[in-house]
Parts: structure tokens; sequence; C-alpha cells
């Protein structure tokens, strides 16, 4: 961790040293304090590099469940010898554990005060790195900082007051107008695992980032520009090869988008960590989308995921950090079992409810037979669009492009298109009914009491079913026997 520490540009200090020796302390000197703070406190809590690493070492003391010694402490790379009794001598006052918690609580705010000044600093080294920054950049820049430091010993609310309420509102900065995705709330993809949502992320992201006027077989995009796809799930090589794919059904030059596109995989930076939504925000500055799968990977370090009943509080941070920004955010979030059916579209996203609560758009993707379906489950603030039906289908292959290995070719040289789709016609309840009862009458004559007994069903519905098959002369009666017209040669009693 000091390796860490020492290569970032910002070197943060201390805000109350003496609070983070008491607590230091108080592990050393006491098994139950040890035991409850381990269970709180990471070593990037203190700001203090020696302490950090004295911290680490106390959580290996404790997990390997040794008696604790200085000798055992200072054996720790990092740690001074000799610094742990002199840090008992300089903090005589060690928190009883009624105070303990507030002195936790004080350890962990001055870390996040700190994070919250370094997210939009380390933005403006960035953008001084151009020799010639665009200035609405660095007046958006300027104005974080300012914010992180007024707001890094702030109340925790921010108010508009009635003047600032009535000032003339802004135009919609629509992403996905026929779905309503646009900045604030996090806008949601729903759907089962493996269903194609991730794919159809990626041909959103191409379409922002390349300009194109439509994405998932046609809906308009509004919005384009710069794209950071955060991909919890999916490791470097696969999301190359899906990107080559689709950008090869497209017709577009991926690496003519340069810049424009960004795909982090695995980041090292989870929504459920400290420091999370400054660290987006920063991600955010001058990006027109931000692409997180999955909300349940992305929270992955609170350890219950998105069944926690605080999930919404993660959500929450992606919605500030769109409001300051401007940048649309779309969240997959996974959807429970697929045996399901009887439930409405919206309920079947997987977790708590506050994941639906907190979210703006909600499109739900569902399939049958082969082809998607494009829900808009949860319109805010306006009317819900129309269903949109698309497939995934591999594109036509250029020729030479062909690799002798069957599995590279299926993989990394077949186009990837989201493509229009016609609706699915669903068969009727009647269909099976009707089916049966040709094939039962099939090469024989049955009377209209055997027929009704040779297939399943309610009696009501085949007898239905049956006098529609006689007025479509598909089942003629002959001597008082029905049976298939043609068998029988098209004669009609």
């Amino acid at each position: 961790m000091s390796a860490a520490v020492t290569r970032d540009p910002i070197q943060l200090h201390a805000g109350d040293a003496a609070n983070e020796m008491a607590l230091i302390a108080a592990a050393m000197l006491d098994p139950d304090h040890r035991a409850h703070l381990c269970k709180e406190v990471r070593p990037d809590h203190f700001l203090v590099e020696t302490h950090r690493h004295i911290w680490a070492a106390i959580l290996e003391i404790e997990r390997r469940e040794l008696d604790y010694d200085h000798v055992l402490l200072e054996r720790h790379p990092g740690v001074p010898a000799g610094y742990a009794a002199k840090l008992l001598q300089a903090s005589p006052d060690v928190p009883a554990r009624g105070n303990l918690e507030e002195a936790v609580r004080t350890l962990k705010w001055d870390h996040q005060r700190a994070l919250a000044i370094k997210g939009p600093i380390m933005s403006l080294l960035e953008a001084l790195r151009d020799p010639a920054p665009p200035p609405e950049r660095l007046r958006g820049i300027a104005q974080h900082v300012a914010t992180a430091f007024d707001g890094a010993g702030a109340d925790a609310f921010e108010f508009m007051s009635a003047v600032d309420l009535a000032k003339p509102l802004p135009p919609h900065r629509y992403l996905l107008k026929h779905f309503g995705f646009r900045a604030g709330r996090p806008n949601l993809l729903a759907g089962f695992g493996g269903i194609g949502k991730t794919v159809l992320a990626e041909d959103l992201t191409i379409a922002v980032a390349a300009g194109r006027p439509t994405c998932w077989g046609g809906v308009e995009v509004s919005l384009h520009g710069a794209v950071h796809h955060l991909d919890y799930e999916m490791g470097r090589e696969p999301t190359m090869e899906r990107y080559q794919r689709l950008t090869r059904g497209l017709g577009v030059d991926l690496a003519g988008l340069a810049e424009r596109l960004r795909v982090s995989c695995y980041p090292r930076t989870y929504l459920s960590d400290d420091g999370a939504e400054h660290e987006m925000a920063r991600l955010c500055d001058g990006v027109a989308l931000m692409i997180v799968d999955s909300l349940a990977a992305a929270t992955a370090t609170n350890g219950k995921g998105e069944n926690d009943s605080g999930v919404r509080r993660y959500l929450d941070r992606l919605a500030r950090v769109s409001d300051r920004t401007g940048t649309v955010i779309v969240v997959l979030v996974h959807e429970g079992k697929q045996g399901e059916h009887d439930r409405p579209q919206l309920q079947k996203v997987r977790g708590h409810s506050g994941i639906i609560d907190a979210a703006g758009n909600v499109v739900s993707v569902s399939s049958h037979n082969g082809v998607l379906r494009l829900t808009h489950t949860k319109p805010s603030m306006g009317r819900a669009g129309a269903d949109i039906y698309v497939a995934i289908e591999d594109g036509p292959v250029v020729e030479g492009t062909l690799s002798a290995d069957v599995e590279d070719w299926a993989a990394r040289r077949v186009p990837l298109r989201v493509v229009s789709a016609v609706q699915p016609t669903k068969p009727s309840p009647t269909d099976g009914l009707r089916g049966a009862m040709l094939e039962a009458l099939r090469g024989k004559t049955l009377g209209y009491e055997e027929v009704l007994a040779a297939v399943r069903g309610n009696r009501q519905v085949k007898q239905q079913v049956l006098r529609d098959l006689r007025a479509s002369a598909l089942v003629v009666e002959v001597a008082g026997k029905l049976g298939v017209a043609d068998a029988l040669g098209g004669s009609n009693a």
C-alpha cells in the first residue's frame, strides 16, 4: 500500500493524527477493541502513511490469531522500530468503548473529505497535461474543485432557494428519447443473465461514440460524444472480440474512435467503496454516456450485492454524479429466476426493491424464439415508449477474412449486428387442439364424441374448435362419421 502512496501525485495529509493514534493505541492495548476495530477500519482510512502500515500489521496479526506484542508488530514492512512504544506514549487518552464509534466515524470522515478534494484536483491535473485544454472543460473542473473544497466540511444537505426553483428549465438532454434515457437518475437495462444485455449496451456505446443516428435496430440516438464502459463482469479479450465484431457489422472503424470510446475491465473502484462517488464524477467529466455492467458486480465489496437493503444509496451516488456532470448513466441489472413468469416484468428485477425506486427509466429485455423484446417497464416523468423487437445475428462474412480455425472464425471474424425484428406471433391456445383433432382423424373416421374424447382440453373449447374445422371444410361428415376432407375425397354430407 505504501508503494501506491508514493506514486500518488497528490500527497494527502492527516486530518486528525491524534485520533488515528488513539484508535491504534486502543487496538494495541485491548483485544476486544482490536477485534471490533479490525472489522470496521481499513488501512487506507488512515491518512498518515506509517499508520497505514501499522494497521495493516494489526490486521495480519488478528487474521492469523496471534498474540499481540510490539516486536511482532514492528516486523511488518513499513513500521519503524520503536514506533509502537512512542505512539503509546504520545497517545495517553485511549478512547473508551463508548467513544470508540465516534473515533471511527471521525477517521472515516477525514478519509472521505480527503477523497472529495483529491478527485477534482486529479481531473484538473489531467486537463493541464493537454497543451491547449478547452476553456469550458477547465471552467467545469474549477467548479468541481471549488465545490469539493467548500463541501469538504460542509453540511450534507444542499438546498435550492425559491429563486433557484423559479429559474427557467433547460431542455432535456435525451440519449434515447423513445425510452426517456437522459441525465439524472440512472437508467436500467434489465434482463436474465446471458439474454444479450451487454451486446445491447455495446451497440449503444458504439452509436454514441461514432455519431451514428440509431442503435438497437432503429432507435434514434439523440446524444453523441465520449463514452466510458465500466465492465465488472468481462475481461479484456472477450470485450475486444465483441467490440471488433460489432463495429465490423456496423462498418465502423473501431480504432478511429480513439478516446471517444474507453472500456475498463474489472475496475478496482467499486460503487460500494468509500470515495466511489468522487471517482465516478472524475470519470464522467466531459463524457456523454457511462455504462455500468452490472450493478451486482459493481457493488461486490459490500458483501451483499444487489440484495443489500441499502443498495439504492449506490444508485443515488450515480444520480448525483449525473446531475453534476450531465453524463447519462445506464446500469445493467439482472432479473430473477426464469420460471417467475407470473410476476410483472418490472418486479422480476433481482435484488432489493430500492433498485427500482432509485432508477429513472427501466427497459426490460425478454426473449421469444430468438427475438428480443425491449419493454419500457418504468417511464420517468413521461409516457412509456412502444415495445421494440430486435435480433442479435451474425452478419455477412467478408471474403478472405476467415480463419482456418473454425472456433477462431466463429469468435473473431464474423460480424455481429443488432437488427430490427418482427414481433413473433404467439400460437393461439386453440392451435394445439386443431392439430390434435386433425391428427386423430388422419386415416380414419370417428364419431362426434369419439373426436372430443381423442384430445385433451376443455369440452366447450373442443366443441368450438371442431365446429370451426367443419365450417372451414377441413373436417367433413360421411355416414355419421367425421374425417379429414382430403382423406375422404372432399365429400361433405
